[in-house]
């Protein structure tokens, strides 16, 4: 029998190839002309027969005549003999792609009345291409082979072959082959069996001769250096150029990172590669303003004034204030890269602060000492200790709460995860952020306690570019020692914009004998929301929020839980979305308004 070698361009191109060597033409079209009496009509839908349920579903997405998934409904495509043909072409390439090069597509048409059709494409595989081994040549001996995919025996899959190619050549380029190539052959034996010929081209094996830093000036060099992980006679690793290229993004000094690879020596006995780094620094200073309006805090005004390079070497200093009617603060903070890790940052601070609500008002002056670690571009964590000197003024009648004065030293620790894909637009992936605080025993603080809050949220890409997000968080608080009650600013408060939209900003809860709010040691809020574009950068949303407060954690009943449903009108702006969000409660009325609209700026999880 003779056998068809045919060199792997792109293994798709093959067996096309080998298809058209065979007797049967890999597709039919006739009887173009009824296709035209069509013209115009609605497609109302296309449905793939012949395939199994996943290969069928999976085609018909591709196909330009079956229109497109909305959230509700369906955006019904109009059919053109033009569109057909293209869409066939699809099915055909689709189908090679997946070991079918042999099959048929055939149309049929259903009339339905004289606005719209539904169409039908047949398909006749054909008899499948199957994969009958694999082989592989040039390997290193020290680099194994990986597990082929498709396996032996198992329908050819185009996709699935050069997801093996590229595992191969990554494993090569991770074992220091840095210019290291993987081609691929088909050997047909006949219409119904090919055989994979691997073939790599490793090239030498190099080690890194020097490590070249531009741009950066002098006294920031050493910062650089500690920050790419890379030294003279290691063996090349593109992982740790990528590691190199996050650290250097991290330190927020430079605008620009570019790091290349090149040849110093192709000597056969000691290949050597020289890294270059080419940085930019961008502008070490910074000055910030903001005004705002926000339905919970109403007038906001803040202020910011960085220098990332105050101190030299990588140290910088930020200056900051935020005004509202609830709260004042004013800050200074300096920092220093590389504590005692390339991506440990560490700071000092100094702050007062001034905290008005219904219920108390807090007078603090603190100090804190930080190291924050950037574990990956998407976890960071950071603890350290604040020593606060607060004076607590109780403003309304309720054994709740005491108004203590005199020092708090407190260990605070923050853990970080987004795994979304947009920071401001979220469609997939999930975020987590984990708040633990407590005061360390026998350190003669004011109030003794320990809380920890967690809030998990999920995205969900829809049809339509609509999304489905949710969020959980739970809060536990509790005072231990000599300590009976929370501190008013350490407790948990519910109800806003960005928490349970049925009520305005911390009025759902515990209450004084004034009718105050005054938070709790237990909180639980859940969140549903559904998000879709209306028109251009219009969108609406429908939530569905739970919350309630607790005073007390062995208080804590599920079935005091308030609901609240409602929609939001979304604006798309660059600097994220205005959100205008009307939240309607469930269930029976009270003191507070039935209904109370919200706006803010970004989502509100």
């Amino acid at each position: 029998m003779e056998r068809k070698v045919i060199p792997k361009a792109s293994s798709i191109v093959a067996l096309l190839l080998a298809a058209l060597t065979t007797a049967q033409p890999l597709l039919v079209w006739s009887n173009t002309s009824e296709w035209r009496r069509y013209q115009g009509l609605s497609v109302e839908s296309l449905t793939v027969q012949g395939l199994d349920d996943r290969l069928a579903s999976s085609l018909a997405t591709g196909l330009v005549l079956a229109g497109q998934d909305r959230l509700i409904g369906r955006n019904h495509a109009r059919f053109s003999p033009e569109s057909l043909t293209a869409d066939l072409d699809r099915a055909r390439l689709f189908l090679a792609r997946r070991g079918y090069p042999n099959a048929t597509v055939t149309p049929r048409f259903e009339p339905r009345g004289e606005q719209s059709i539904r169409l039908k494409l047949v398909v006749s595989p054909g008899p499948a291409v199957r994969v009958t081994n694999w082989t592989w040549d040039g390997l290193p001996t020290e680099v194994p082979a990986p597990q082929p995919r498709p396996a032996p025996g198992s329908v050819f899959n185009d996709a699935e072959v050069k997801a093996t190619l590229a595992s191969l050549e990554t494993t090569l380029k991770a074992r220091g082959y840095a210019f290291a190539r993987v081609k691929s052959s088909l050997t047909h034996d006949d219409s119904t069996q090919v055989r994979v010929d691997v073939v790599a081209e490793p090239g030498p094996r190099y080690r890194i001769d020097d490590v070249l830093i531009e741009g950066p000036d002098a006294d920031l060099l050493e910062l650089v250096r500690d920050s790419v992980p890379v030294k003279k006679g290691d063996v090349f690793n593109p992982a740790a150029l990528q590691q190199a290229e996050q650290n250097l993004r991290a330190l927020d000094l430079f605008r620009r990172v570019r790091i290349t690879v090149q040849p110093t020596s192709d000597d056969p006995a000691d290949p050597r590669l020289t890294i270059r780094c080419e940085l930019s620094e961008r502008s070490h200073r910074t000055l910030e303003a903001g005004v705002g309006y926000y339905s919970d805090e109403e007038l906001r005004i803040s202020g910011n004034w960085y220098h990332r390079n105050l101190f030299a070497e990588g140290r910088g200093a930020r200056v900051g204030t935020r005004l509202t009617q609830f709260e004042q603060s004013a800050e200074m903070e300096v920092w220093w890269p590389s504590l005692w890790h390339t991506r440990t940052r560490g700071s000092i601070g100094v702050g007062a602060h001034r905290e008005e609500e219904d219920a108390y008002r807090l007078m603090a002056a603190r100090l804190e000492l930080l190291a924050t670690r950037q574990f990956s571009p998407r976890l960071n964590v950071s603890t350290g200790l604040v020593v606060s000197h607060i004076d607590v003024d109780v403003l309304t009648v309720t054994p709740d709460l005491d108004d203590p004065v005199g020092l708090l030293p407190t260990v605070p620790t923050t853990v970080t995860f987004d795994g979304t894909n947009d920071k401001l637009y979220p469609s997939r992936g999930s975020a987590l952020r984990l708040k633990l605080e407590a005061t360390p025993p026998g350190w003669g603080a004011v109030s003794e306690f320990a809380s920890a809050e967690v809030q998990v949220s999920r995205y969900r890409a829809l049809p339509g570019e609509s999304v489905l997000a949710g969020r959980v968080l739970l809060g536990v608080a509790t005072t231990f020692g000599e300590t009976k009650t929370l501190l008013a600013d350490k407790r948990f408060y519910a109800g806003g914009s960005r928490s349970m939209r049925g009520f305005k900003r911390h009025q759902l809860g515990p209450t004084s004998d004034d009718g105050d709010p005054v938070g709790g040691e237990t909180k639980v809020e859940a969140s549903l929301e559904l998000r879709m574009p209306l028109h251009g950068p219009v969108g609406l949303a429908l939530f569905f929020d739970t919350a309630q407060l607790w005073t007390r954690s062995e208080a804590f009943r599920l079935t005091d839980l308030e609901f609240a449903v409602g929609p939001g009108l979304v604006i798309r702006t660059p600097v994220g979305p205005l959100r205008f969000d009307l939240g309607i409660r469930l269930g029976p009325g009270d003191d507070q308004p039935a209904r109370v609209l919200h706006f803010a700026i970004g989502h509100p999880f």
